[in-house]
């Protein structure tokens, strides 16, 4: 890659020209003004991403307010260029990304970071070196003798489209970064609550999948007619993009969708297991860290530094089991592209944790800064629930109502609840910080931990108590709080509760406007929160005298 740099100063050159040439000759370019605070918002931004990426160089930096005429030339043609008007607008590998809060926003979601890394490579793709011409044939003695044409095969990213819908019951093909994306994935995995046979979508992230990943949106848009992402296919049907799953959801037809696709005949067997998907399959199911990764790897090395250090002092967390592809020849090679079809992800080291998928050396090393990393190291502790054949009948059931504070109090206040505690569960793992909690990368929900007697207290009546702290039909959001930790959830450790959960769920779809988002689930992964938490807003003065009626103060 080139590193020819345009005098901003030149009249000579057109406006055209220097961006052009400024945005394929260096991986990140910001057109900016000196005075404007978003321009200085994106930078920070950068910098402090840039700051933990290795590869990392310092921004091209454009202030038109400095460049006379030519600047507002320069704003023209940018304007024209992206339909952005104003600054600060920033190029990340060619390709303009936003400006100052899409900038922010990227930084905030671990994504800028991974932008920076990948944009040397994207602007090679993008602005290949000239290739040295080949050498003409010598003309042939004798024209060679008539051969069938072959028919040609489909090429490599119409084969992964086509394989992937055929073979999956829904597939995403998105990218990381775009909030249509998540919003669609949101829904989906809303949605995959209320279907048990349904794991999770087929996902394929574009943007990291280089040249193939934008041949592979080109292919899409030649067989949808949709040249946006996400594109979401259903029992290999093309359902649209976000605001098509946004309207199947709201008419719970979602849910519908998704429970025919994954249903399949009963007479008719799976294709036999192939080698490299039974090793996958079983190490993951068999180890709580396991690692794909090649000898001589130099990210695979980093990634088991980070496990490492993030092992140090945890007398219980087990040693990862650590296969080298490289050293198993063809299994090998079928191993790697297995765990592609699996993930995604065409490259090492492959991590999964508590057979969840962590991703490479990179989302790692995200996961260890958040301090997730060493909480997911712990294997998750076993919950018991309580109950007693003389007198009272303790049982328990979890609930998530948004941020716990207010949702605890309410409960203390209620007659035949007898202990209450804090938590998070049905996430990821079952050893988790708040901070972990709250970058989002556990999965885990706030949740409240209650102790009733059955004799005082139905279930159907703490649902109650449930229902009015919280709106059910808000995805992921409560008041001001917004994040997956957040979302509405009814988690139980006994099957006799499900009778009443479900007469509630059946109720409350009948009875309320919107469709119903609360996650229905068997207690998974439940770890009791930190000290500080726990009867916060009692310690903060807050009555929590049984039958007490004063309104609860939510953050005391």
């Amino acid at each position: 890659m080139g590193n020819k740099t345009m005098k901003p100063s030149s009249t000579s050159a057109s406006a055209s020209d220097l961006v052009e040439s400024a945005i394929a000759s260096h991986p990140v370019v910001i057109f900016s003004k000196t005075y404007c605070p978003y321009c200085t918002k994106a930078k920070t931004s950068i910098s402090r991403a840039g700051a933990s990426v290795a590869s990392f160089t310092p921004p091209k930096v454009y202030e038109l307010n400095r460049m006379g005429a030519l600047g507002a030339q320069v704003q023209a043609y940018l304007a024209e260029k992206t339909s952005r008007r104003t600054v600060p607008n920033v190029f990340i590998g060619g390709r303009s990304v936003g400006g100052g809060d899409e900038t922010a926003q990227f930084e905030r979601s671990g994504v800028l970071k991974q932008m920076l890394t990948q944009a040397p490579d994207r602007l090679a793709e993008l602005h290949p070196a000239p290739q040295s011409p080949e050498p003409k044939p010598e003309p042939a003695l004798a024209p060679p003798a008539p051969q069938p044409a072959p028919q040609p095969a489909p090429p490599a990213p119409q084969q992964l489209v086509e394989d992937a819908v055929r073979n999956n019951p829904v597939v995403v093909f998105s990218k990381s970064f775009c909030p249509y994306c998540v919003a669609a994935k949101d829904n989906i995995a809303a949605a995959a609550q209320h279907v048990p046979a349904f794991d999770a979508p087929k996902t394929f992230e574009l943007d990291h999948m280089g040249e193939e990943g934008s041949q592979i949106q080109a292919y899409l848009a030649e067989k949808t007619g949709r040249t946006t992402v996400p594109s979401v296919f259903i029992a290999g049907q093309f359902v649209g993009g976000s605001d098509d799953v946004a309207a199947l959801a709201a008419s719970n037809e979602l849910v519908t969708r998704i429970a025919e696709a994954v249903k399949s005949p009963a007479d008719q067997p799976g294709p036999p297991q192939r080698p490299a998907e039974k090793l996958v399959e079983e190490a993951i199911a068999a180890n709580h860290v396991v690692m794909f990764s090649k000898t001589y790897c130099g990210f695979c090395h980093r990634a088991k530094a980070t496990l490492q250090e993030a092992a140090r002092g945890l007398d219980t967390a087990p040693p990862p089991k650590v296969f080298e592809v490289d050293e198993m020849g063809a299994l090998g090679e079928d191993v790697q592209q297995y765990l592609f079809e699996k993930t995604g992800q065409r490259t090492v080291p492959n991590i999964y944790i508590a057979r969840n998928h962590i991703g490479g050396s990179d989302d790692l090393s995200s996961f260890s800064e958040s301090g997730a990393l060493k909480q997911a190291l712990h294997p998750a502790p076993v919950q018991l629930t309580r109950s007693g054949s003389d007198g009272p009948i303790l049982k328990t059931i979890v609930l998530g109502a948004g941020c716990f504070w207010g949702v605890e109090l309410a409960f203390q206040r209620v007659v035949g609840v007898v202990d209450t505690e804090v938590g998070y569960s049905n996430g990821k793992f079952g050893s988790v910080s708040y901070e972990a909690v709250c970058s989002g990368m556990t999965g885990s929900a706030e949740v409240v931990r209650v102790t009733y007697d059955e004799r005082q207290i139905s279930v159907t009546q703490l649902l109650e108590v449930w229902e009015s702290r919280h709106d059910p039909t808000s995805l992921n959001k409560q008041g001001n709080d917004t994040g997956t930790q957040y979302r509405s959830g009814v988690y139980f450790y006994d099957e006799d509760q499900m009778v009443e959960i479900n007469e509630w769920s059946a109720d409350a779809r009948r009875r309320l406007s919107k469709p119903v988002a609360t996650e229905i689930a068997k207690v998974q992964n439940y770890c009791k929160a930190e000290g500080y938490h726990q009867q916060y807003l009692e310690r903060k003065g807050q009555s929590a005298k049984k039958g007490a009626l004063t309104k609860i103060r939510c953050y005391g």
